[in-house]
């Protein structure tokens, strides 16, 4: 994961209702689909998912999302929720 300062981490989070999954946006992300660090599409937004480890209780990013038609100004992930069994991820 490749957060800077303006990137606005923690903007919108949800949590899925097992407790086990959770998306967390930032909205001023910059990156593109393929580098996250890249910085070419400014404040396009992205979401990151995070998954529990029911043994640890640690918690990893597993996936990295942006729209596949990122704009620069866009603000991907102003809203995100996860349906009940944390299978669809709405954005």
């Amino acid at each position: 994961m490749s957060i800077n300062a303006s990137d606005s981490f923690g903007t919108a989070l949800a949590i899925s209702a097992d407790g086990n999954y959770l998306a967390v946006s930032a909205l001023g992300e910059s990156g593109n689909a393929f580098d996250p660090a890249s910085n070419v599409n400014v404040r396009s937004g992205a979401v990151y998912i995070f998954a529990r480890d029911a043994l640890t209780g640690e918690w990893t990013e597993t996936s990295y999302l942006k729209a596949s038609n990122a704009n620069a100004g866009d603000a991907f992930g102003q809203s995100i929720s996860f349906d009940a069994g944390a299978n669809i991820l709405a954005v």
